[in-house]
């Protein structure tokens, strides 16, 4: 709402917009606006580009603290190397780096001087900062990549995006949500057991906590991953949703409805019932109509060809 205020005046070009984020657009912008701007999209720096930034960093810290700052060549590209492409992530990194080497290097050299060494470097900076966000796009994108993995049965993908994300901070409980939903969209009646098993990692999930929890995650996520596939449900649940929409109050087959009183009885509720255990039992005919008279004949479900 806030942002419809912007929207005559960057039309008239009365206000010219520039904006900078680490979020999608997509989702934080107003639709209309975003459609009136021109988005470009910043990727990650290469090794190389981070390289040059650290080594201006170095020379701004050696003006403000007023002493030569010597970063050994190994320890630059290791930084560069964690950073990931991070500019911000690099130069912080540079700076707590030359701090902590502040006591222990030549400071009372003449001239005082700061030393980063490699070893130094590697003993406190030993591994990247995730890229893992866990109300953007990083969350998307990655749960997005496990749930096709599993589709597509690349069992080595989906064991890998679980890692990243329990390592970038994400809830296991969120994970095996939506490992349980995969149990009952994509693989359904192909392995019902399936369902079982989403179920009891998310009840591991709950009653561990990480990182306990970890192994029943990806082995839940392997095992969707190598399942048979079948949408069947999925798809016949979609079409009865749409069949409800359109018809949303069609009436019960009085046949099929209780008669709890006289008058229920009277008016055919429950009237011409067939009581399906006791006919099949018998050998005799058991088929009626279940939907209501205006979706008679109506089919949700297609059963796979039998392999017989």
């Amino acid at each position: 709402m806030q942002q419809d205020v912007l929207l005559p005046h960057v039309e008239k070009g009365v206000i010219y917009l520039l904006g900078a984020t680490t979020e999608n657009p997509s989702f934080e912008c107003n639709a209309a606006l975003l459609s009136r701007s021109h988005v470009v999209v910043l990727q990650k720096l290469e090794k190389e580009e981070i390289i040059k930034l650290l080594n201006r960093g170095v020379q701004r810290l050696e003006q403000n603290l007023e002493m030569s700052i010597k970063v050994d060549k190994p320890a630059l590209t290791h930084i560069a190397a964690v950073a990931d492409g991070d500019a911000r992530a690099a130069l912080n990194s540079l700076e707590s780096l030359v701090f902590m080497n502040l006591s222990s290097s030549s400071s009372f050299a003449s001239p005082p001087y700061i030393h980063v060494t490699t070893d130094s470097c590697l003993k406190n900076l030993n591994r990247s900062s995730y890229l893992y966000d866990k109300d953007g796009d990083q969350h998307f994108n990655i749960i997005s990549a496990l749930h096709k993995s599993m589709r597509g049965g690349d069992d080595n993908a989906s064991i890998y995006w679980v890692a990243r994300m329990l390592e970038g901070g994400e809830k296991p409980e969120y994970i095996a949500r939506r490992i349980l939903r995969f149990a009952s969209e994509d693989i359904g009646l192909a392995d019902p057991h399936a369902l079982t098993l989403g179920v009891a990692c998310f009840q591991a999930c709950h009653m561990l906590g990480m990182p306990e929890c970890s192994t029943a995650l990806a082995q839940a996520a392997v095992y969707m991953a190598r399942a048979p596939k079948s949408i069947e449900v999925y798809a016949g649940y979609n079409q009865a949703v749409e069949t409800v929409k359109k018809k949303p109050n069609a009436p019960v087959p009085l046949h099929i409805c209780n008669a709890p009183t006289k008058l229920m009885e009277e008016l055919g509720y429950h009237k011409g019932y067939k009581y399906t255990p006791e006919l099949v039992a018998k050998g005799e005919d058991a088929t009626q109509d279940y939907l209501p008279e205006c979706l008679k004949g109506s089919v949700f479900l297609t059963p796979p060809p039998s392999s017989s």
